[in-house]
């Protein structure tokens, strides 16, 4: 027989008979635990029971078979169909609904932040998240260009995949985005490590659109960019900052000037590894390129060799920010000329970098940084001959002395007008170069002649295998607060930090009570 249910009423029913299921308490445990045979009156009863449990048992089973098959699909179906218009219902009833369109833009323009979209995770995107709030969001997502226009693709150490079902759909997703990005500028960060075929579609990709380019960002392999197709690039109009490998500038002459002439807009140039490549690949040296050097105002350059830069410096007479980084000392001499950087603001040498110092002049440089510098002195005596040639006022010094130099103070007094300093040494076993330098520094009260009068940062990194005289050290500092004020050309020293392999010493809680300097202290 085959059973159906009546929901109209709620119980299951048979087409012709209604069955009435009974409780079936569960037997006492006495009857569990014997082996022994039930006694007559309570075997009868048991077993009529058992009887009629089975049947309901196989009733109950049909039932749910029946359902399952013939039922339960078609209730599912209802089912989403009904919640789907639960949802739209509820979107149209939102008061998200009667917010006008003007009001959610701004709203989800704050909740969209700049990283940008990664074509290997969309769904990661701010702008996805804001796109699943309401069907108008959505409608703003999909429409509104500058949500689109901001590009991450990074596959480095990942091409191995490069055959996947992911990876096969970025150049399809990569022009989905460009397409809905129109007319805004865009913003590409492009990375890869191998020059696959997946790595050189993407790029041909991205220089087709070259014309809407606004920072752009190729950290690829030389290979690919010797092997673009100087048809590609049609110029840059609206193109700010451009970071790419040097490579790119051994193309043929008409490919760098189709590029790079029609840029009118471009002030920072970030150049990515050796510029020997020309060289080595029989290419025009850059200085031949049309290229426009003179609007750059931001020039930073990462190659393994000093000999790298003055083929770019010398051509950049207009930059105000520059960071050089350099991974190798020279292998040959340079030629003994200044290169003059008559704008040139801030300057950050990284590396070997510093050597070129030797060949730079900058008379209005108020930034000087130089870090990762090779032993021994890291270039002191260089600095001090170009500070004192350059005849600049430096506000802001970082640099590095290991071991401590002697011309530490020296080139300290060639800057009398700092505001920051930031000094890094090594003491060794002789600390005596450390002490004259907190003496120079020490203001007394009775003569303004002390060392960088107008300092208000500084922060001291200092390593020795003995302890430092950290009396003088507090006593210089403590003097630093207690100023006569401006009519005395002496600032009050307003922050101090101190790095160093000591314990911590009990003069130092004397710092920590002064409510009006920051001190921060890191002691290993």
């Amino acid at each position: 027989m085959v059973f159906q249910t009546c929901y109209s009423c709620g119980t299951i029913n048979s087409p012709t008979t209604h069955r009435h299921i009974e409780d079936h308490p569960s037997l006492p445990p006495r009857f569990l635990r014997s082996n022994d045979l039930l006694p007559y009156p309570e075997h009868v009863r048991l077993s009529r029971v058992y009887a009629n449990a089975k049947k309901d048992q196989a009733w109950l089973q049909s039932n749910i078979e029946y359902l399952e098959r013939h039922v339960l699909p078609s209730l599912h179906q209802k089912l989403a169909c009904v919640s789907r218009a639960v949802d739209e219902y509820a979107v149209a009833l939102s008061p998200v609904k009667h917010v006008p369109t003007e009001v959610l833009l701004n709203i989800m323009s704050l909740c969209v932040d700049n990283d940008g979209a990664d074509l290997l995770q969309p769904n990661h995107s701010s702008v996805w998240a804001c796109a699943q709030v309401c069907h108008r969001w959505r409608a703003i997502a999909l429409d509104v260009p500058s949500f689109w226009c901001h590009i991450n693709v990074d596959i480095r150490k990942r091409e191995s995949f490069a055959y996947g079902l992911q990876f096969r759909g970025l150049p399809a997703m990569l022009e989905t985005f460009l397409a809905r990005s129109y007319p805004s500028p865009l913003r590409i960060a492009f990375a890869s490590d191998t020059s696959t075929v997946l790595s050189q579609n993407l790029l041909k990709i991205m220089f087709q659109y070259c014309s809407r380019w606004k920072t752009v960002t190729l950290d690829v392999p030389s290979a690919i960019a010797l092997n673009l197709p100087p048809s590609l690039t049609t110029g840059a109009p609206y193109l700010e900052t451009l970071t790419m490998d040097a490579a790119f500038l051994a193309q043929d002459t008409s490919h760098s000037s189709s590029l790079m002439l029609h840029a009118p807009r471009l002030k920072s140039l970030n150049l990515l590894g050796s510029i020997d490549i020309l060289r080595r690949h029989h290419r025009p040296a850059p200085s031949l390129f049309a290229l426009p050097w003179d609007q750059l105002r931001t020039l930073n350059i990462t190659t393994s060799s000093v000999v790298d830069f003055p083929t770019i410096i010398r051509h950049t007479p207009n930059i105000e920010y520059c960071h050089l980084e350099a991974r190798s000392s020279p292998h040959v001499v340079l030629l003994p000329q200044e290169y003059r950087l008559p704008k040139l603001r801030t300057l950050r040498l990284t590396g070997h970098a510093v050597y070129l110092l030797r060949y730079l002049s900058a008379p209005v440089l108020v930034s000087l940084i130089v870090d990762d510098t090779p032993a021994p002195y890291c270039g002191v005596r260089t600095i001090l001959a170009f500070i004192e040639r350059s005849g600049c006022s430096l506000k802001h010094l970082a640099f590095e002395s290991i071991p401590m130099s002697d011309r530490v103070l020296p080139l300290l007094q060639a800057s009398p007008k700092l505001v920051t300093l930031d000094l890094n040494v090594s003491l060794g076993n002789e600390t005596v170069l450390f002490d004259l330098l907190l003496s120079a520094l020490l203001y007394n009260g009775s003569n303004n002649n002390c060392v960088a009068p107008l300092l208000k940062e500084l922060s001291i990194s200092v390593y020795s295998h003995k302890s430092i005289n950290s009396a003088l050290l507090v006593d210089m500092i403590k003097s630093r607060r207690r100023t006569d004020g401006p009519k005395a050309g002496i600032a009050r020293l307003g922050r101090f930090r101190l790095r160093t392999n000591a314990e911590w010493n009990k003069l130092f809680d004397e710092l920590t009570k002064d409510d009006g300097l920051s001190v921060d202290f890191e002691l290993h």
